[in-house]
């Protein structure tokens, strides 16, 4: 009897509980109402190249790196990108001034941005230098092509070379994305 009565009042409660309950009108026009703006950073080339050591050159040592990057490779983020910034750092210990020269190349080798930068003397400790390109959305079709990455490292004439003596490239890309539903 006792577990009948709280069987039934259970059940009156639940039925109270349902029909009194309220449901709020569902908006699925919401969901184009979608909106969101991701920032994704991205290594885009690292790499450490030694400078060979010979007794002496009678012209320019020039020493290259390839590197393709295949971050376009999807029509979803050439789509959705607002912004982009290419940041490029290059470490020597290198005795001599150098410049090093950056082509962003498409499929067909087409040069679409270059950069110069210049490298001071190493005392021995690493110099550094940094250079960034910025594309916006006037420019950044122009970016959305590029498939690799050309870096010219040029070390005029130089006798006795370190043993040791290196270039680092690094780089890195910040991109700005806009998604909306």
């Amino acid at each position: 009897m006792r577990f009948r009565t709280l069987y039934i009042a259970l059940l009156l409660l639940s039925v109270c509980c349902i029909t009194v309950s309220c449901l709020k009108d569902v908006d699925f026009d919401q969901v184009n109402e979608f909106e969101m703006n991701p920032v994704v950073e991205s290594s885009l080339v690292h790499s450490e190249l030694p400078v060979p050591v010979v007794d002496s050159i009678p012209f320019s040592l020039v020493l290259s790196d390839t590197t393709r990057i295949e971050l376009f490779s999807d029509s979803f983020s050439v789509d959705n990108l607002e912004k982009a910034e290419l940041y490029f750092e290059t470490l020597s210990t290198v005795s001599q001034s150098l410049s090093v020269d950056i082509q962003l190349l498409d499929d067909y080798y087409i040069v679409l941005d270059e950069l110069s930068m210049s490298l001071p003397p190493s005392n021995g400790e690493e110099e550094s230098s940094v250079a960034e390109l910025i594309y916006t959305e006037e420019n950044i079709d122009k970016l959305t092509n590029v498939t690799q990455i050309i870096f010219y490292i040029t070390i005029p004439y130089l006798e006795n070379r370190n043993e040791e003596a290196y270039v680092k490239l690094k780089s890195k890309g910040t991109f700005y994305l806009h998604i909306e539903g």
